[in-house]
């Protein structure tokens, strides 16, 4: 996915891991969620994050939503990125590193148009 692979990854996703433990791994469904977000496709990257929340197949991890943040910076979606870095702020699981990281992100930004 970090190869512009996205629909290739997104099919071995959705249609080749049999295992629902296995491919709602955090760590698999974080490097998803990257790969939509560096490839544009913000939209599908939030579906599979919350579908992945909402659901509680696994612990929440911070790699997938600073992964949909940053692609949210990379493409300038400023509504989307606040909307997300809202949301991290009322989860008491976040580190204050993590949320620091967020947070740069955001401000950045919103930066970009300052510039």
């Amino acid at each position: 996915s970090h190869c512009g692979h996205i629909a290739e990854a997104e099919d071995l996703w959705t249609n080749h891991i049999p295992n629902e433990d296995m491919k709602w791994d955090c760590n698999v469904v974080s490097a998803l969620v990257d790969g939509f977000a560096r490839n544009g496709k913000l939209d599908e990257a939030k579906r599979v994050l919350m579908e992945y929340k909402d659901s509680k197949k696994g612990p929440l991890h911070e790699a997938m939503w600073i992964s949909l943040i940053s692609g949210c910076k990379l493409h300038r979606n400023k509504e989307m990125a606040d909307a997300l870095y809202q949301e991290i702020q009322n989860m008491p699981h976040f580190d204050e590193d993590h949320l620091t990281s967020a947070s740069v992100l955001v401000s950045n930004l919103f930066a970009i148009d300052c510039e």
